[in-house]
């Protein structure tokens, strides 16, 4: 059941824009990059799945992430290049394959002062993306429950919907850029989850909160949490869940939740007079028949 649930949690993307606007309570992020600049993290990925009383199962993923600026004049046009460093997901095939096929993923989009724009290289990278999933899907043996969650992934691969799923560290970047104002005080806002074309999916409320301002070394500490409509969730949800537990028992399930839990956390720490990101920590839960714990530590590393 772990393995059903997995094949739809990693379509639950966020996209919740700095010479920023500051003072000493509150502050505006728009990004400030400068063409030819290239910046490197090393981002870290572990996931736990809780499953009734037995042992979780814990998968751990570490990348090489570079965004480099091309040019800034509509906007900021960014190539991000993904390098997988290492995967240590033998119970977890298809976070395994995701690692894998993630390595030497290049994408190109564009930021502007809203924050995500578009990409005229989204169908190249879905391209390269598929080519890879294939090539390396063939190499593996899959157990049954998997191999249906491989044809599962590689159909939304195909249709473009998965395409996001490879590409985290991405949404994490590019959802800094998106909030309007960081006060010094939790702000409660109605929000909502989005895909990668900035496309809303998921309604619930967002909270953001300037934690600090260093203008000793010109940074500030920023929260940005989300807490989504439990109704809403288990709507987007049960369809799919429910596909994915017909193609592998050959029958429906009888009942699903009508509620369904996801939520994230995410601390940025960054540089004021570009906006750059030095460190972001995620964390997000879900709860829907099993618990999936996911946390992704983003830290810049001196170009």
């Amino acid at each position: 059941m772990k393995k059903l649930q997995y094949c739809f949690f990693i379509f639950l993307s966020c996209n919740s824009v700095a010479q920023p606007i500051v003072t000493d309570t509150s502050l505006v992020v728009k990004p400030y990059f400068v063409p030819g600049e290239v910046k490197t993290y090393m981002v870290t990925e572990d996931e736990k799945i809780d499953y009734g009383p037995m042992i979780p199962v814990k998968a751990k993923s570490v990348y090489r992430i570079t965004f480099k600026v091309l040019d800034t004049a509509k906007g900021y046009n960014i190539l991000y290049s993904s390098e997988t460093i290492s995967t240590s997901n033998k119970r977890l095939a298809l976070e395994s394959l995701i690692a894998r096929v993630s390595d030497h993923v290049n994408f190109t989009f564009r930021i502007n002062k809203e924050g995500w724009v578009d990409s005229s290289s989204f169908d190249k990278t879905r391209i390269q993306l598929l080519r890879s999933f294939d090539s390396i899907a063939a190499a593996e043996k899959f157990s049954e429950s998997d191999q249906v969650g491989v044809l599962f992934l590689r159909e939304k691969l195909e249709d473009g919907s998965a395409v996001e799923g490879f590409m985290k560290p991405l949404m994490l970047f590019n959802d800094l850029y998106t909030k309007q104002l960081f006060r010094n005080r939790k702000d409660f806002i109605s929000g909502t989850k989005w895909d990668i074309f900035y496309k809303p999916t998921l309604p619930g409320v967002m909270v953001l909160e300037l934690k600090d301002v260093n203008k000793t070394d010109s940074t500030a500490n920023l929260l940005v949490s989300f807490i989504g409509n439990r109704d809403s969730m288990a709507k987007y949800a049960n369809p799919v869940f429910q596909q994915i537990h017909t193609d592998v028992t050959g029958r429906p399930m009888k009942s699903l939740p009508s509620e369904m839990r996801n939520d994230f956390k995410r601390n940025y720490k960054i540089m004021l007079r570009s906006g750059w990101p030095i460190t972001i920590d995620n964390l997000e839960n879900q709860f829907y028949l099993q618990k999936i714990t996911y946390k992704t530590s983003m830290k810049l590393v001196e170009n």
